[in-house]
């Protein structure tokens, strides 16, 4: 039997995004509506808008994958994805009506009723259209069907984690290999319908579309031949261990078949966007650096002669060293005196840090304090050795401290900030809380999370 692929999530939810677009131009024509009076024939400037909203949907869709799981939301994870889709939709516009210089030709309480309305009927009919889908699925006549195979201790196991709603496929049967007196029985609803000698034959005499192998890689004979060549797709269960921040997923390295896995996998079109933000945000962020270089490079020379911009080796993405490039707030030997302060360090862990650092000249304090020293990180952003969000880059002395599990957190390219900045950072004293911080940030990235 073939398998046909499912493609990726927006593609096979077209339907979804035909009707997103649908409840964005409804949502505009009743915004018009309300806001000139009952007009609604709309005007050139509008119906641009509208040609707009076709192509920021399908860019949002496109970017976010925001179709992924939609079938296994609830209503209230629904409502929150729509709220989320809505937002990126306006902000795009926003950005296009800036940067064309248009955002004049269009009324706010158009756009304020509109992403409102947007967010209603969104949530409404994909709501609706879900029902009419699971409908159609719990009534189809021809679900595949599927036979589970496995040894008494995971066959239970294997049922749970594949009997799903609304999946298109029902459980027919299971083989219990390591008992044949529980033909007749049944596994959580499921009836154990025949003995490992007579599986082949029960799959071949009656609709079997689909068999569940759990990792049958060791066994003897080959289960897997087996039952190809009777001609039904075959399923294997190749993980077995439930490992914390692991997401696997079949990939080829060359010719080769594998089952990679990682704390956070992305697309393609997800790094393409968060890419596109900060060489937009470090463009923006070098043009600041500069006037900030012509207000304070004269006081740091005044207050501490020597370069105006600091240098220094830091690690990046797995291990990969990098100039990181500051506004000099110390004095110029700061790296020697560093050692002579190193039983003063107030953090638990490689990371070095001072609450009053003899070190800093006095204009430095302030720089620090504004984080106006940072943005020189900006030329790193636009070189790409860095992001505009991420986990801060360690120095090359506490890489060296790193224990195992603490590499996990250069799993991305470092940012200019992230989320244990934004969490108090002066307040956290142990590396380890850092560490998991910035590990909850790479295992739940997503672009709105950096928004």
């Amino acid at each position: 039997m073939y398998q046909r692929n499912s493609g990726s999530a927006w593609v096979k939810h077209l339907d979804f995004l035909i009707l997103d677009i649908v409840c964005l131009e409804a949502s505009l024509l009743i915004a018009y509506f309300i806001r000139y009076g009952g007009k609604l024939t709309l005007p050139k400037n509008y119906e641009v808008l509208a040609l707009l909203l076709v192509l920021v949907d399908v860019a949002v869709v496109f970017s976010k994958n925001s179709y992924t799981g939609i079938l296994r939301r609830d209503k209230t994870q629904e409502f929150e994805s729509a709220v989320s889709h809505c937002t990126f939709v306006l902000l795009f516009l926003i950005i296009i009506f800036f940067a064309l210089k248009i955002s004049v030709d269009f009324s706010r309480i158009v756009i304020a009723v509109m992403y409102i309305a947007s967010i209603i009927l969104i949530t409404c009919l994909r709501a609706i259209w879900k029902r009419v889908i699971r409908n159609y699925v719990n009534t189809k006549k021809d679900l595949a069907k599927v036979l589970v195979v496995g040894h008494l201790e995971e066959i239970e196991q294997d049922i749970k984690g594949i009997d799903k709603p609304y999946a298109g496929y029902k459980i027919v049967g299971a083989v219990v290999l390591d008992d044949d007196s529980l033909v007749g029985d049944f596994i959580l609803g499921v009836p154990v319908v025949a003995t490992k000698a007579s599986m082949y034959r029960y799959a071949s005499k009656n609709i079997i579309d689909m068999v569940f192998l759990h990792d049958m890689s060791l066994e003897e004979p080959d289960y897997v031949e087996g039952f190809i060549r009777i001609g039904v797709i075959v399923c294997e269960r190749i993980i077995k261990k439930t490992v914390s921040n692991y997401n696997p997923q079949v990939n080829t390295l060359g010719d080769l078949p594998i089952i990679s896995g990682c704390i956070k996998p992305v697309s393609d079109s997800e790094m393409f966007v968060k890419r596109a933000m900060d060489i937009g945000g470090g463009l923006v962020g070098v043009v600041i650096m500069a006037m900030f270089f012509a207000i304070f490079a004269p006081i740091i020379y005044l207050q501490s002669p020597g370069p105006i911009f600091f240098k220094q080796k830091r690690v990046g993405r797995n291990g990969r060293p990098f100039n990181v490039y500051k506004f000099r707030s110390m004095y110029p030997d700061a790296e020697e005196r560093k050692k002579e302060l190193m039983a003063k360090n107030t953090m638990k862990g490689p990371m070095f840090k001072l609450d009053k650092d003899p070190r800093i000249i006095p204009i430095g304090h302030f720089l620090r304090k504004s984080s106006i020293d940072e943005f020189p990180q900006f030329i790193n952003v636009l070189k790409g050795d860095m992001s505009m969000v991420g986990t801060r880059p360690p120095t090359m002395e506490e890489y060296e401290q790193y224990l195992p599990h603490h590499r996990q957190r250069l799993a991305m390219r470092p940012g200019i900030t992230g989320l244990w900045q934004v969490s108090g950072r002066s307040d956290i004293k142990d590396f380890d809380e850092v560490v998991a911080l910035d590990t909850k940030y790479i295992a739940n990235w997503n672009i709105w999370l950096d928004i």
